[in-house]
């Protein structure tokens, strides 16, 4: 199961993070790729600069938007990757 957290930062929700939880929520209702998926809301991770940021299985991606949300959703590993 991937657990997909949005951003609820003051900066991440000016630019839209509603949106991309929205956008998620519809596809687990109409995609059944999309059955193995937990969303919810998370505090600031500090990547404002970044953002709307959203966490999928502990790695951070910032600069989501309502056209990349999915793909990004699909690509993110299942578990954490540390990249040096």
């Amino acid at each position: 199961m991937k657990k997909v957290k949005v951003c609820s930062g003051p900066v991440c929700k000016n630019r839209g993070a509603k949106k991309l939880r929205e956008k998620i929520e519809t596809e687990l209702q109409n995609q059944t790729e999309f059955d193995n998926i937990d969303v919810e809301y998370c505090s600031c991770r500090g990547n404002c600069e970044f953002s709307p940021n959203i966490e999928v299985n502990g790695n951070l991606f910032g600069n989501v938007t309502e056209e990349n949300i999915l793909q990004t959703v699909k690509d993110a590993p299942e578990e954490k990757k540390l990249i040096n």
